[in-house]
């Protein structure tokens, strides 16, 4: 229960974060701004180590998991986002570390549901709709083949040539 206390409250700083800083913001708000790019550090850092650790006591079996990829990724990225907080006033000083943001957002958001899935109250939900997204991508490779066979064979058919009615 306290790491996901904990992660909630990554989620308040890497969303309250993600608001772009402008020249008619206040210095209480450009201070907010970097408290909460160095509380987002910490915390990152922090559990990049746990990550390591978990990374050496578990070796090969860790790569396995795919919720360590998102968590990997998550806190690699919040990092880079929020290292921008203190070259300038704001928060990403190039277009990169904005676009690592977002995926760091949409990756903590994500983490928070896979935490949940340890709850007794949620798990059952969270590995219901694992379940239901992994069917839903099965069914959709195989929808995309036959809208991949349909298109093309339609676009054989209605292509024009021209002119003439001749392919070749």
């Amino acid at each position: 229960m306290c790491i996901t206390c904990a992660h909630a409250l990554l989620l308040l700083f890497i969303t309250g974060e993600d608001l772009r800083c402008s020249d008619e913001y206040s210095e209480s708000r450009r201070d907010f701004l970097r408290v909460a790019a160095a509380v987002l550090l910490l915390f990152s850092v922090v559990r990049l180590g746990f990550e390591a650790a978990q990374m050496l006591i578990d070796r090969v079996n860790y790569f396995t998991d795919w919720e360590n990829w998102i968590e990997l990724i998550l806190f690699v990225s919040a990092i880079l986002f929020a290292s921008g907080a203190y070259i300038q006033c704001c928060v990403c000083v190039k277009n990169w570390q904005w676009q690592l943001g977002a995926a760091a957002v949409f990756l903590a958001w994500l983490d928070l549901v896979l935490f949940m899935k340890k709850l007794p109250l949620f798990g059952v939900y969270v590995v219901m709709y694992i379940q239901i997204i992994y069917t839903f991508l099965r069914f959709m490779f195989l929808a995309l083949l036959f809208i991949i066979a349909f298109g093309l064979a339609f676009y054989m058919l209605f292509v024009q040539y021209g002119e003439s009615d001749e392919v070749c």
